[in-house]
């Protein structure tokens, strides 16, 4: 990686636009960048990270930390660099959320920031990534460095090389961890004690079965209350240590065929005890059973006596009741119609007075009124004087129509007044209206440029929604991503342990096979011919083989390579698949932001309102719009509006004037014909009740006289009837009659009583009643017999059900205990094994050395060795880096300690009794070493370009110019080296200078100063 260019603006110190184009620099190889303490040197490196990797070595996770304290709330944080990889320019861009003022000056809004990586295509910059999570993968696929591992190749930070010098293994191994990518071989030991740990938790639980399926055996011996078998067995705990004193199959049996034994007694008896409490009852049932009839006996007797005495009462009620009704039945339709023509004349009586009375109530009400009445009562009413009522009537009839027309003509005026009213009312409303719309048309344009200022920042917030989707669906996505790195791992585990298998098993072949070798010669070797080992002819003591049958063979041999090739391939195989599950969870966990898949959510809920209360304010924005326009033409529409108003008001004004004209005129006129009455209307009322009241007493009249004649006629029959029966007077006749529903209930009742009778007797005639003792027999004997059976019975089936729900346990039990012993014989040796192997991986064993520590060895070895090619010509060979592999106190990791060789002593140093000077040169040179092996292990990448900050101030003069050759050979090598310092040796020897100077307002600003004009 080559840098080009870095753009910066309100970040740390730097309040304004900054520019730095690294290029310059490349003709001389090495530049300062230089400045007065606090000035802002070391963050020209933070605002290089930060670009790369969103985040700044100084400031940890604390990625707002980052903006400058220097800058106004609308002055942005942004960061733009510009490198060159493999032959390729890219541009990474990322700005910082930040709180701004609103438009209208209340309060703040959150404008998000925002974040792209581009190529360089022609004179074009073709996007490739614009979100956080996508930059990160691709910057992975284009410059394969984490960001702890170009922090520790690249930038050199502050005092942060040397801290690899003087840590302890357990830290080492943390950084190397990160920078070598070994976690798969910490997870390996993990998972196996997690494996272990397993082992040894099952082996626990089915101890722990086995000693609780034996004290439940031990127990439902113990509650059959038995002595039959006490004390011959003895309860035998498990021991949880598993030294093989464990309780035996047999054991387990003896005491489950015990338990059978008891509960097979205890059936029998129960089933003894249930036949006597079956013959109880059999014998209380019989005599049950002959108490019964004894009872039904008696019953029947009772009922017999009472049947024979109501006999004589039953037939006085019934059959010569009936016998008198046949009698009455011939004279019955005559009273009816007699009754009938009664109620008529009665009825025609009622009418007439009543006719009588409201015609007479007319005349009276017409007097009262001071008026003439037609007739002078009702007594005088005949044919003719009803003639007059009628002629009358139809006077009035004919002119009764100008009450209607005046109610017409007033109802047209009080028309013609309401439309006058109405369209006066209008044109008020109208003109209050329109005096009223000036002012609405003001308050809602305020409204509408509120609504305009508040939906304005729609897109920012479109875009920050779009963003917390991105991380709830990261987030949601995270916890199956981490199921299946759990899922590779224990399958690399897996696939680990069967290579393991396969390699050991392959030795074994091939010791076996040249174990062979010999055997398979001698059979071959002939009295003539010579050994083809040694020359000799003779042959006196060739070598045989102890089995035929365990020869190795190359077939064997090949196959066990074969098997054995397969089992690596599949541990690569399963440790790619780890990587990638690990590249998919790092790839999630970054895209979530950190957040869990609730806080998320949470996040995406509180854009998605802010969102949509933009929305609103748009939309809100263009309803103002429309009621505005609408309002406008609703003005134009009012004027048009009062000016035909007001011509139908004139017009109305006029109709008014002839609907009174109009009126005025029926009115005289009613005058005339109402008499002295209060209208036409009520003389024609009067008139026509008078003519009704006569009509109807001339009717009711006529009617009276033919239901006087029908009632004669009738009466006289019926007493003809009545003379020549049995009956005396019409009341007798009225007693005597039945209807037909009272005539077959009279039937109905004797029939049942004779037929009661009937069935009393047949049931005092039946068999199973006859020779029955006439005392009742006592059942209490039985029910004592019976209740001493049911307890004798109950008790035995209790303590039969109890053994045999007991035996049910037993069979149980020792199954769970047969099983129980099964597991804990075959997984003993196997959970012995696996605790062995995960204490091994873990660096429980002589070295005090994980697997990860051993791997790391290696790669640490390594670093050395690159180191130490440097360090020899920086110490003039006096200092030379070797591994330190002593063991470490207290339990702390070993194998991964650093000594310093003194060539002038001959002892090894530790790293802590360096000086300052010393300490930077030996740091200095591990860091490089470390850079050359973690490049070269990250694909062999090229670092162009390098930056140490600080450090220089410890050295004296010659060690100075000693690491100032150093960077003078890396410089040679192509790379361009940035150093940060305040030296002014380093100025003098460096003359292109990056300058970090403080301006008036207290913030930074850089200017560049290079050797080549």
């Amino acid at each position: 990686m080559r840098m080009i260019t870095l753009e910066l603006a309100g970040f740390g110190p730097y309040r304004t636009a900054q520019r730095v184009n690294f290029s310059a620099f490349d003709e001389d190889g090495l530049f300062l960048i230089g400045g007065r303490t606090g000035a802002g040197k070391s963050s020209v490196l933070d605002a290089v990270a930060y670009a790369l990797y969103g985040r700044a070595p100084r400031y940890g996770n604390e990625t707002p930390a980052v903006r400058s304290n220097f800058c106004a709330p609308d002055e942005p944080t942004e960061v733009a660099l510009e490198f060159e990889h493999a032959g390729e320019l890219y541009r990474i861009e990322r700005s910082l959320d930040r709180q701004v003022p609103k438009a209208n000056g209340e309060g703040m809004r959150n404008v998000l920031g925002k974040q792209s990586l581009a190529r360089r295509e022609g004179d074009d910059w073709v996007a490739l990534a614009t979100k956080k999570g996508e930059i990160a993968n691709q910057l992975a696929a284009i410059f394969p460095l984490t960001a702890d591992e170009f922090l520790q190749v690249v930038l050199l930070a502050q005092n942060e090389f040397q801290r690899f010098l003087t840590a302890s293994s357990d830290q080492r191994q943390n950084l190397l961890r990160k920078l070598f990518r070994t976690h798969d071989f910490q997870r390996l030991g993990d998972l196996a004690k997690t494996i272990a740990d397993r082992r040894r938790a099952t082996l626990t639980a089915e101890s722990e079965r086995l000693n609780d399926a034996l004290a439940e055996l031990h127990r439902l011996n113990d509650s059959m209350a038995t002595t039959e078998l006490a004390g011959e067995l003895e309860s035998a705990a498990v021991s949880t240590e598993h030294d093989g004193k464990v309780p035996t199959v047999a054991r387990l049996s003896s005491l489950r065929d015990h338990i059978a034994a008891v509960a097979e007694s205890r059936a029998a008896e129960a089933t003894t005890r249930q036949l006597a409490h079956d013959r109880a009852r059999a014998e209380l049932s019989k005599a049950e059973l002959m108490l019964g009839r004894q009872q039904r006996r008696q019953t029947a007797q009772q009922q017999l006596t009472k049947l024979e005495a109501e006999t004589e009462q039953i037939l006085k009620a019934t059959t010569v009741r009936i016998d008198a009704a046949t009698a009455a039945a011939p004279l019955q339709p005559l009273l009816v119609a007699e009754a009938r023509a009664e109620g008529r004349a009665k009825e025609a009586r009622k009418t007439v007075d009543t006719a009588t009375r409201t015609l007479t109530r007319l005349l009276e009400r017409e007097r009262d009124a001071a008026r003439k009445p037609l007739l002078d009562s009702a007594d005088d009413l005949d044919e003719s004087s009803i003639s007059e009522l009628r002629d009358l009537r139809g006077t009035l009839r004919a002119a009764g129509k100008i009450d209607a027309e005046i109610v017409t003509a007033e109802s047209g005026v009080r028309t013609a007044e309401a439309e006058v009213t109405r369209l006066e009312a209008q044109l008020s409303k109208l003109d209050e209206r329109m005096r009223a719309r000036p002012l609405e048309q003001e308050q809602l344009q305020q409204q509408l440029d509120s609504a305009r200022l508040r939906g304005a920042a729609l897109e920012s917030h479109v875009e920050a929604e779009d963003a917390a989707k991105q991380r709830a669906r990261a987030a949601s996505e995270l916890e199956a991503a981490r199921a299946a790195l759990d899922a590779a791992a224990r399958a690399l585990v897996a696939a680990t342990s069967r290579n393991k298998s396969a390699a050991e098993h392959e030795q074994t072949i091939v010791a076996a096979r040249f174990a062979g070798f010999a055997a398979e010669l001698a059979e071959n070797l002939s009295h003539d011919e010579a050994c083809p080992v040694c020359g000799s002819l003779e042959h006196p003591m060739p070598a045989h083989e102890q089995r035929t049958d365990a020869r190795v063979t190359e077939v064997d041999l090949t196959s066990a390579r074969a098997e054995s090739a397969a089992a690596s391939e599949a541990v690569s195989a399963a440790n790619d698949r780890v990587r990638e599950a690990e590249r998919t969870t790092a790839e999630l966990e970054a895209r979530s932001g950190g957040l869990t898949s609730v806080e998320a959510n949470e996040a995406l809920a509180q854009a998605a309102a802010t969102t949509t209360a933009a929305r609103e304010a748009n939309e809100l924005a263009a309803t103002l719009e429309r009621q505005l326009r609408e309002l406008q033409a609703a003005g134009d529409e009012d004027a048009a509006a009062h000016r035909t108003i007001s011509e139908a008001r004139n017009a109305a004004r006029s109709t008014l004037v002839s609907a009174m004209t109009a009126a005025e005129s029926l009115r005289a006129r009613h005058d005339l014909l109402r008499d002295e009455h209060k209208s036409v209307a009520a003389r024609l009322a009067n008139v026509e009740a008078l003519v009704e009241a006569a009509e109807r007493l001339s009717d009711a009249r006529a009617a009276h006289e033919r239901a006087a004649s029908e009632l004669a006629t009738t009466s006289t029959e019926l007493a003809e009837l009545l003379a020549a029966s049995r009956f005396n007077e019409r009341s007798e006749v009225r007693e005597a009659l039945l209807d037909d529903a009272a005539r077959t209930r009279l039937a109905d009742q004797r029939d049942a009583h004779f037929a009661a009778l009937a069935a009393v007797r047949g049931v005092l005639a039946e068999a199973e009643l006859a020779g029955l003792p006439d005392a009742a027999i006592d059942l209490e004997p039985f029910n004592e017999a019976l209740a001493r059976a049911l307890a004798r019975s109950t008790e035995a089936h209790r303590a039969s059900g109890a053994a045999a729900t007991a035996l049910v346990d037993a069979e149980r039990q020792a199954n769970i205990g047969r099983a129980a012993l099964t597991q804990v014989t075959r997984l003993t040796p196997s959970t012995e094994a696996a605790a062995e192997l995960a204490g091994m991986l873990r660096g429980h064993n002589a070295r005090k050395q994980n697997l990860e520590a051993f791997v790391l060895a290696a790669s640490l070895e390594e670093v050395i060795a690159a180191a130490n090619a440097r360090l020899g010509e920086m110490t003039s060979n006096r200092y030379t880096l070797e591994l330190d592999d002593d063991l470490e106190g207290r339990q702390k990791q070993s194998g991964l300690g650093l000594a310093v060789l003194d060539a002038h002593t001959g002892e090894p140093r530790k790293p802590e009794s360096l000086s300052g000077g010393e300490t930077f040169l030996v740091s200095l040179a591990l860091a490089l070493g470390l850079a050359d092996v973690v490049s070269a292990n990250a694909g062999g990448i090229s670092l162009d370009t390098l930056f140490i900050d600080e450090g220089f101030g410890s050295l004296d003069r010659d060690t100075l110019e000693i690491a100032m050759r150093t960077l003078d050979r890396l410089r040679d090598g192509g790379r361009t080296i940035g150093v940060i310092s305040h030296v002014e040796a380093m100025q003098d020897r460096i003359p292109a200078i990056l300058d970090v100077i403080v301006v008036d307002d207290g913030s930074s600003a850089l200017r560049e100063t290079t050797s080549i004009p």
